[in-house]
């Protein structure tokens, strides 16, 4: 314990042998007490939330990765791509909002134009409202369906009204494991390609990973770290956000992790790994209230935001239980009842209120 804590205290980074050692022989305890440490250094007490809506444009999608639920065929009697003004129409019904998060399938109807429509018209109505939209393995779609970079089509979305872009896609960085679970996902070295691409066009992300399925441990690790030299270089991730696999009635992927206390490592290890990342984000829709709470002692510092999502998003596909709202009295009361402060966000991290 005193090992940790002193390495930490020294700014001392862990190497991949070390990463891998605090996943498979560091007493649970002792690594709770150091990510909570770390925590606290990087980021003090408050605990942040965002009030804010998930918007899915499309389920139809090209990729159908072995581990999603919510991707569907073109010819699905459930397929959808929703008009810019749908879209708009279930914001005005949302009150409040500061961000909007908006992702889906990837399709050839849903193009540079299509999206620049829908910011645009997002923004004229709502100019305060942030937008965070599209994963980097998504703009690298969308680059390919109209023949132009990805850095054209950031660009394009940018002057259009995006703020920064979704954590998706990132799954494991590992060829092996992408090749099982998204065999036709964009590669892991196109999502940093992207990342940084955004980054320097002033457009900052959030990083993730999805865990606990075919993935090894040392496969976590360099996950983790290719994510920490990225952020070496660019500083534009805002937050990690750990996913768990949620096994779905049309995946023949089983999870590898059925214990609470190992995705309660996972966000202990995130923590201590990623020392230049000041957030570490627990999603309350794919973990569930109580989960949240406890994660909270092992290096999370955010529960997201209240979501509004009117239709069903990719954890409610897989079966994460929740009715996808969480109201922001609900929020205030959850980190309330983990002994911390409540911090509703502003956009990208700045203070906004802490009068709750």
């Amino acid at each position: 314990m005193d090992n940790l804590i002193n390495k930490i205290n020294a700014g001392e980074r862990f190497s991949f042998d070390e990463g891998c050692s605090l996943f498979r022989d560091t007493n649970l305890a002792n690594l709770q007490q150091a990510a909570d440490h770390a925590r606290k250094l990087r980021a003090g007490d408050n605990v942040h939330f965002i009030v804010n809506k998930h918007l899915y444009y499309s389920n139809i999608c090209a990729w159908q990765c072995k581990f999603c639920a919510f991707g569907k065929k073109s010819t699905d009697s459930d397929a959808y791509i929703r008009t810019p003004e749908e879209l708009l129409a279930e914001i005005d019904q949302a009150p409040d909002l500061m961000e909007v998060r908006i992702t889906g399938g990837v399709n050839k109807h849903a193009n540079t134009d299509y999206f620049c429509s829908l910011f645009s018209l997002i923004k004229q109505k709502y100019p305060n409202i942030h937008i965070e939209a599209l994963a980097p393995t998504e703009i690298d779609f969308i680059a390919n369906i109209d023949s132009i970079s990805p850095k054209e089509v950031l660009s394009r979305f940018k002057d259009a009204g995006l703020g920064s872009l979704a954590a998706g896609g990132a799954e494991v960085a590992s060829p092996r494991v992408r090749e099982i679970i998204c065999p036709n996902k964009s590669p892991f070295s196109t999502w940093l390609s992207v990342s940084r691409e955004a980054h320097g066009l002033g457009i900052p992300s959030n990083a993730s990973i999805l865990y606990g399925h075919v993935e090894t441990i040392e496969e976590r690790i360099e996950h983790l770290m290719k994510i920490r030299e990225l952020q070496d270089e660019t500083h534009g991730f805002n937050a990690f956000i750990p996913l768990k696999y949620i096994k779905n009635a049309g995946s023949g992927i089983e999870p590898s992790i059925t214990d609470s206390a190992e995705d309660l490592r996972m966000f202990a290890v995130s923590r201590l790994m990623l020392d230049n990342f000041k957030h570490i984000k627990v999603l309350w829709l794919f973990n569930g209230a109580d989960f949240s709470l406890s994660a909270l002692n092992y290096g999370a510092n955010d529960v997201g935001g209240t979501v509004y999502e009117a239709h069903k998003g990719v954890a409610r596909s897989a079966g994460s239980g929740s009715d996808g709202t969480f109201t922001k009295d609900e929020i205030v009361k959850l980190i309330k009842e983990s002994g911390k402060h409540p911090f509703e966000r502003g956009i990208l991290y700045e203070g906004k209120t802490d009068e709750l």
